[in-house]
């Protein structure tokens, strides 16, 4: 018969780090369903979580103790083990999403907006000047930072034409507009924007 696996606790966990500091030993705490603490000689601890997927076995860290709590420890197994329900490598899934996130800073309103002007060589100099200072004054302060793919229309309603609306600056809001909707559309031509489901 199996040994039972017993939960851990705040005591238990404790606990393993003094064994492990005062035995001078690495030592592996198991909460169950493949969720366990490990601890260094020096008392560092550790989440892992073991799982099989494809007939192979795998392990990937959840974080530091105490930064990740025992219970948020819990929260990221219970998702892990949604993903390898539906046949999904949670090691995998965490790699996309890293990579998702860092293609999005990436791809930021500002990098795709000073790309798309660099490539508007035919431009006529006043109106290169034009756009160079809706850019600067009205539209880089307000979502340059923000990924293209999470700019809606909401987003540059209330961040960028509302405020221009404000100051009763109507001509300008709509060069501003018209700016923003050719920068968004190189974006997308040159795929460094994801497709969006709304349009300005």
């Amino acid at each position: 018969m199996a040994r039972r696996t017993l939960p851990l606790n705040d005591l238990s966990i404790k606990k393993a780090i003094r064994t492990a500091k005062t035995e001078s030993k690495t030592v592996k705490s198991f909460d169950g369903g493949g969720l366990f603490l490990l601890v260094d000689k020096s008392g560092n601890a550790g989440w892992r979580f073991k799982y099989r997927i494809n007939d192979k076995e795998k392990l990937i860290s959840f974080g530091i103790y105490p930064d990740i709590s025992l219970s948020d420890a819990r929260k990221q197994r219970s998702e892990a083990r949604e993903l390898i329900a539906k046949g999904i490598d949670p090691s995998l899934a965490r790699k996309m999403e890293k990579a998702k996130k860092a293609n999005q800073q990436k791809n930021t309103f500002r990098s795709v907006a000073e790309e798309w002007l660099s490539k508007r060589i035919d431009l006529a100099d006043i109106t290169r000047n034009r756009i160079e200072r809706c850019l600067k004054h009205d539209i880089l302060p307000a979502i340059g930072n923000v990924p293209v793919s999470l700019i809606t229309p909401q987003l540059l309603l209330e961040k960028v034409l509302r405020p221009m609306e404000k100051r009763e600056v109507i001509y300008s809001a709509h060069r501003v507009r018209t700016i923003i909707s050719q920068a968004l559309r190189y974006g997308e031509r040159i795929g460094g924007a994801e497709r969006r489901s709304g349009r300005m």
